[in-house]
């Protein structure tokens, strides 16, 4: 793989960029036992170079989701998917058509509930920052319209659970002051959103990472990344909302 690569906060500032020329391309392969390569698999040829990817598990196999980059730099959300017939072709989760001319540095999340599954992504649309979700019910193969989950004062960087198959969590970053606050709220299929929740403050600098959320016996435990001298990473758990 080789592509280029720039560090975007989304506000029209790039920080730094370095790599090679060229598209970043999203691949996937397998391991054997023995740790050799199984396959080497072209997912999409023209990907954002930094945003992380994301994949969960649905019957049958996997859904996967990234940050897809157009030649007119348009930078959604896609996903693709494997079963039994193999990877199927990039498709978008939704048609945002966020213009942006370097990588973010804000990919996706995704978690599933059976064949029920949620995707949470930001994007800066328009010129106004939103994190967004959509729910599918077949795998991941058709996505629902996306619900506006946070608006205006979101730095992105999102996790997402499901607590049951027509349910999620979504977490996410939010301006407050010269420091940020880890959000989160509850969101059904319906589009019925719970209110935003604070959870703790942390820091806006791109050393402080992406906040993790997971569901541990019926509860949220999120862990993040505290900087300073030295960093240290914290945790918190509280009930469902």
């Amino acid at each position: 793989q080789t592509g280029d690569a720039h560090d975007h906060d989304g506000t029209g500032a790039t920080h730094g960029h370095g790599g090679g020329q060229g598209a970043m391309t999203l691949r996937a392969g397998g391991v054997a036992p023995d740790g050799s390569a199984l396959e080497d698999v072209e997912l999409d040829r023209r990907t954002c170079d930094c945003c992380p990817t994301a994949a969960a598990p649905v019957p049958g196999g996997v859904v996967l989701l990234y940050r897809d980059r157009t030649p007119g730099e348009i930078r959604d959300i896609y996903s693709v998917r494997l079963d039994d017939g193999g990877w199927s072709a990039p498709a978008p989760v939704a048609r945002d058509d966020w213009h942006m001319p370097a990588c973010p540095v804000n990919g996706p999340a995704v978690a599933s509930h059976g064949s029920h599954v949620t995707a949470a992504w930001f994007t800066a649309a328009g010129g106004t920052p939103r994190v967004r979700l959509a729910f599918s019910v077949d795998g991941g193969r058709n996505w629902g319209t996306p619900l506006e989950v946070a608006a205006g004062d979101t730095l992105g960087r999102v996790a997402v659970v499901m607590d049951g198959p027509h349910t999620a969590v979504a977490s996410w970053l939010g301006h407050a002051d010269r420091q940020a606050e880890i959000r989160y709220r509850r969101v059904d299929r319906s589009g019925r959103l719970g209110p935003v929740r604070t959870l703790a403050t942390t820091s806006p600098a791109r050393s402080s990472g992406f906040p993790q959320m997971t569901l541990v016996d019926g509860t949220l435990l999120f862990a993040w990344t505290a900087t300073g001298e030295p960093s240290r990473v914290r945790s918190a758990r509280v009930p469902v909302p």
